[in-house]
């Protein structure tokens, strides 16, 4: 065996050192019109080339071929989220993650009347709104179950899995706990705001340490919001609690505020995208006014979105993509109205309204829209081509785009 793998082996270099030996006589003075031919034929090869890498940049698909397909019995109520590359199935009786090939990695069983979803880079929670349970789980599946003391109304999971729960009574007062992921309480806090105070939105920084929390407050017909922050780094002097610093804006509504990396917050009023940096001393860094209706927000780490209609200037959409510090980073110009936007892990943004689906590429061009006969939950890429998981009504999808 040995001997027969050298004499294989000795063919091969030989077969190796005539293939250079006749490619060095092409470019030799003798073999002039060869090497003419061959810088011809190199020449088309990088214009082809070069024309298949600008057709996959400029050119609109309208059509899809299905690669591989799950049909799923969506008679309960079913919800999605994304999660990695993997896509998340959840409702009453349990979550079940899902592969871009359709296969099911794992499944766990919970019962909640109501489930809710938080998602990080390394954790995600789902909890029972007004019910006392949170499930946090990562890639791999179950990794802690927490019981809360009080009915659950919001939670945020950061990316060391502890939990930042808002509880609430029967009564007006709301309480605040920061649950570990091995399901200890690590801390807590009643939080009084009166009759006409009400929390819309919590989010926790994604080293678990720094919390914010928005609040409404309606007095004489007048709205206010403050964004409150907390800071758990060390326990606080006798006496004083958490808080660290309260911004307040007059009438505002901030229904949503989430945390990128490091301590960069974003805060999504009606009229205003507010962006603050800092965790022990939060400061406000910048704030965007906003003069038309958003139909849809959207975050990841690093991006954050705002679709909005056109109004005067035309009966379309328009997306722009912002970073944390409330810099404009992307703009696009949209075709058609649109009632959600998504952020994809390759840099490009889909666009879902009902059966309708639009797909623009990261720098801004449109790379397909079409329709199909069931509404489309979310849409998760499979890299920079054409290809795509489209997650329906009834189906699971393994898609690629194409021309006809």
């Amino acid at each position: 065996m040995n001997g027969m793998s050298e004499e294989t082996n000795k063919e091969k270099q030989k077969f190796i050192r005539q293939g250079w030996s006749d490619f060095k006589k092409i470019f030799s003075s003798g073999g002039e019109k060869k090497k003419k031919r061959l810088q011809l034929v190199l020449i088309i090869c990088i214009v082809i080339v070069a024309l298949f890498f600008l057709y996959r940049q400029v050119l609109e698909f309208h059509h899809y071929q299905v690669v591989a397909s799950t049909d799923k019995n969506d008679s309960e109520a079913i919800d999605y989220a994304s999660f990695g590359n993997l896509i998340i199935r959840y409702g009453n009786d349990g979550v079940s993650a899902i592969a871009p090939d359709n296969t099911t990695i794992w499944e766990e069983t919970y019962e909640m009347d109501r489930p809710i979803i938080s998602v990080r880079n390394n954790y995600f929670a789902i909890a029972d709104q007004k019910g006392k349970t949170i499930v946090i789980l990562n890639k791999d599946g179950f990794c802690q179950q927490v019981s809360t003391d009080l009915p659950i109304q919001k939670i945020d999971v950061s990316d060391t899995g502890s939990v930042a729960v808002l509880m609430q009574d029967e009564g007006s007062i709301s309480y605040l706990g920061l649950y570990s992921l091995s399901g200890k309480k690590t801390a807590e806090g009643t939080l009084h705001f009166g009759n006409s105070g009400y929390p819309l939105s919590l989010a926790i920084s994604e080293d678990g340490v720094n919390l914010a929390l928005s609040v409404l407050d309606i007095k004489d017909g007048q709205s206010k919001t403050s964004v409150n922050f907390y800071n758990f780094a060390k326990a606080p002097a006798e006496g004083k609690d958490n808080q660290v610093a309260s911004f307040s804006y007059d009438n505002t509504v901030i229904p949503e505020i989430n945390y990128g990396t490091g301590t960069k917050l974003i805060a999504f009023g009606d009229n205003k995208v507010i962006s603050f940096q800092g965790g022990a001393e939060p400061q406000e860094k910048n704030v965007l006014e906003l003069d038309k209706t958003v139909r849809s927000i959207v975050h990841s780490e690093d991006r954050i979105g705002l679709l909005y209609d056109q109004g005067d200037d035309g009966d379309g959409s328009t997306l722009v993509l912002y970073d944390y510090d409330g810099n404009e980073k992307r703009h696009y110009s949209i075709s058609g109205l649109y009632s959600s936007v998504g952020l994809m892990a390759n840099g490009e943004v889909y666009l879902i309204q009902d059966k309708n689906l639009a797909i623009y590429r990261k720098y801004g061009r449109v790379k397909y829209t079409g329709s199909a006969d069931t509404p489309f939950y979310t849409v998760i890429s499979q890299g920079n081509g054409m290809r795509y998981v489209f997650v329906r009504e009834g189906k699971t999808e393994q898609v690629r785009l194409s021309l006809f």
